[in-house]
């Protein structure tokens, strides 16, 4: 009898195993989406805001910094490997179209649609790092991150999404073993990101430290905190070698004092 050929999909190494999925948390739910990150548009963008005033026999206008906004356009492709892959993405989806929806109590909203989305250590939170612990593979012999470190509700950068399309790609074609049913074999998504920073922006110096961006900033407020506590030890060792020097002075004095006394 012959044996049956198994197939692997290897794009499951990239999402399982090197922890380059598109991971997509729910804020207010805690429902979270992922997908194999075949990333076709990527684009982060930086834009100050600032306010302009004209001001009579002034050339230049008077500019006024107001703030820095971030804000990441995605775009990728989820393709199936078999129908029941496409359940699954088909599934994702869904549950990503749900994250665009506000949280209601009664008939009053009671939560925004706040979201985290995580890529790699290309869309994280700063202040969670990329220092992600280890664990050996036994299949591989390599190793993997935490499934904990990688998901979206531990690292993900938070924001919102205000604009989700989602496009079959009608050229790949349709899973159709159910009458009446489509799966789409390759299903092109597309988002745009607004961030919400939960952790310090911009330089900030500390005394006797140098300028320092967001959360290097605190590294350094905890060095000079760190150099603060030294210098007070040290000051305070010297004053108490002042103190005993003192006294071993002032007894030697006595004591001189009383041998030169007449007998």
């Amino acid at each position: 009898m012959a044996q049956k050929e198994k197939f692997a999909d290897a794009t499951d190494i990239l999402k399982d195993r090197k922890a380059l999925g598109l991971y997509f948390y729910h804020v207010p739910s805690g429902v979270e989406a992922s997908f194999k990150a075949f990333l076709t548009s990527y684009e982060d963008k930086f834009e100050s805001k600032w306010n302009s005033e004209r001001v009579y026999g002034r050339m230049d206008p008077i500019h006024t910094f107001q703030g820095t906004e971030r804000a990441i356009s995605l775009a990728w492709d989820v393709p199936a490997f078999s129908e029941a892959e496409g359940q699954t993405n088909f599934d994702q989806a869904s549950k990503l179209y749900t994250m665009l929806y506000p949280t209601y109590q009664g008939n009053t909203i009671s939560s925004s649609p706040l979201v985290k989305i995580k890529f790699g250590n290309l869309i994280i939170d700063a202040s969670a790092g990329n220092n992600f612990p280890y664990v050996s593979d036994s299949d591989s012999g390599k190793e993997s991150a935490l499934p904990e470190a990688i998901t979206a509700k531990a690292s993900g950068l938070l924001g919102f999404i205000d604009g989700l399309t989602f496009s079959p790609d009608l050229e790949s074609g349709f899973f159709d073993s159910r009458p009446g049913y489509l799966i789409p074999q390759t299903i092109k998504l597309s988002c745009n990101f607004h961030v919400l920073h939960t952790h310090k922006l911009g330089w900030k110096s500390s005394k006797g430290a140098d300028l320092r961006m967001g959360s290097d900033a605190r590294a350094a407020e905890a060095s000079a905190a760190e150099r603060t506590m030294q210098e007070q030890e040290k000051a305070s060792t010297e004053e108490a070698a002042k103190k005993a020097l003192a006294k071993t002075a002032a007894f030697e004095k006595g004591v001189k004092k009383i041998l030169s006394l007449p007998n």
